[in-house]
């Protein structure tokens, strides 16, 4: 039963492994000492992904650091507004499943082992007469 508990963990794991970077829109009044980078002077995969950034309501996950390398930690100017970006950070998922399975499995064999000793042990009751 652990077993199957830990591989049905292992089939609906939703998580995602990869690279986000966070893009928060500066107020107005944000005194802004670091350069700003027109989104224009963005390359084309770097463009892409702050849209993509911009346009979602949930945290994307980038397969690679391509695409978000130039966006880390620096303002962005877009349609008029300000945009800061923070670090590129790594994320990735446990494995939440694979202990519950391998100790199952371990649990099954152990007891497999104990029921097939136990069924050809000599028994050691008492001696017919």
């Amino acid at each position: 039963m652990t077993a199957g508990f830990g591989f049905y963990q292992q089939s609906v794991n939703t998580c995602e492994s990869g690279y986000i970077v966070v893009v928060d829109r500066l107020p107005e009044s944000a005194d802004t000492s670091a350069e700003v980078v027109a989104y224009e002077n963005l390359s084309a995969p770097e463009q892409r992904a702050f849209e993509r950034i911009l346009a979602s309501e949930t945290r994307q996950v980038f397969d690679d650091t391509d695409s978000i390398d130039g966006l880390s930690e620096t303002i962005v100017r877009y349609e008029g507004e300000q945009y800061e970006t923070g670090q590129m950070v790594a994320v990735g998922c446990g494995q939440p499943g694979v202990f519950a399975m391998y100790c199952g499995i371990a649990a099954t064999l152990f007891g497999g082992i104990v029921a097939l000793v136990a069924r050809l042990w000599p028994s050691t009751g008492p001696a017919p007469r």
